[in-house]
Formats: C-alpha cells, structure tokens, sequence
C-alpha cells in the first residue's frame, strides 16, 4: 500500500498507485467508522493505475492515502485534486486537520485560492493515512497529485504563461478586425 515517498528534488508525484478506495452507498459513513478495523478491510486498490474514475455514481467514495516523505525533504507539501467538477470534497489530515471545500462550497472553503482543490499538508518521514472523501452529481474523477511548494509554483507559472499567449492571440484578432472595420467600414467585420 505504500506510495513512493517524496524527496528533496521532487517537485511533484502523480498519487495513482497505492491508493485504497472504499465505496459508501449510503453515503452516511464517518470518519471514524471509516477507521474502524472492520470497515478498513473494505479498502481495495483499483487495478487502474491513473486517474480514479468513478463514472456516474450517488455513492460516496473514500480514498485513503499513505504518504511520506525522506528526511531530506520539506515536510510542507501541497495535495492537488485537479478536477473541478466534485460537488464535495473532504481532506482528513492525520495531524487533526480538516478541510470541507466542493464545487457546491464557495470558493472561500478552499484552503489555497485555486481554480482547482489544492490542499496544505505536512508529511512526516514515517507513512501515514490522509483520507479523502469525495462525491459528485458529474462523473467522479479524482486525479491526485503531491507538490513541492516549488514545483507547483514553477507549474502555475507555466500555465499562467500558455493562458496569457492564448488570450494574447485572441485580443489580436479582435484589434485585427476592428481595424479592418474601420477601414473598411464593412459589417462582417464586426
């Protein structure tokens, strides 16, 4: 069940492998009966080795995540679930921490101010549990993946650059055909 752990020089891990997945038909689960000895048998890897994709489902699922670190690795990290179409969305730190945050939920309830559901955690050089549970009125996909503060920096960097050529090319066409309606004082340029 063990992820591969984060070193120095990672910047980041896509968390496919080693995930344990429990569904929750009735959606009533809690945390700690998620825990529970019993219920923690339930737990199955999916036998995919990407993105979980969960299809259409009323169901709620529970993801359970053992991660760490090596010792000369920060223990600050950012958990990424790149997909905005879950409804809700919930983190259990193992240090106590709580997030609830979801499409449904203002963007206020995220924890990092992203387009996508970014998650501060600390990760400890032995693994522990994170859990997630997630559920969704769209197809449920929950991508995962584990950054270095750098990493995802250099990445949002990266982004923001490909969205300002495209949106750069854009706002040139519409300078483009405007100058060509004022010349040429023809309609279908507008």
């Amino acid at each position: 069940w063990a992820q591969p752990a984060a070193h120095a020089n990672t910047e980041q891990l896509h968390l496919g492998a080693g995930v344990a997945v429990l569904e929750d038909p009735s959606g009533q689960l809690t945390l700690d009966e998620v825990r529970q000895p019993a219920m923690a048998a339930r737990f199955v890897e999916p036998a995919q080795g990407g993105d979980l994709n969960f299809g259409f489902t009323a169901s709620a699922y529970w993801l359970r995540l053992p991660l760490q670190r090596q010792a000369d690795a920060p223990a600050r990290w950012l958990l990424e679930v790149p997909y905005g179409q879950i409804d809700s969305l919930q983190l259990y730190a193992p240090q106590g921490q709580v997030w609830h945050t979801g499409n449904a939920s203002p963007l206020s309830s995220r924890p990092v101010f992203h387009r996508h559901f970014v998650f501060p955690i600390e990760l400890d050089t032995e693994a522990q549990f994170f859990y997630l549970r997630a559920t969704s009125s769209h197809s449920l996909t929950v991508p995962l993946v584990l950054w270095s503060a750098t990493g995802f920096h250099h990445h949002e960097q990266r982004e923001l650059i490909l969205q300002f050529l495209y949106y750069g090319a854009l706002l040139s066409l519409l300078v483009y055909n405007l100058l060509l309606y004022g010349s040429l004082r023809d309609q279908r340029f507008l």
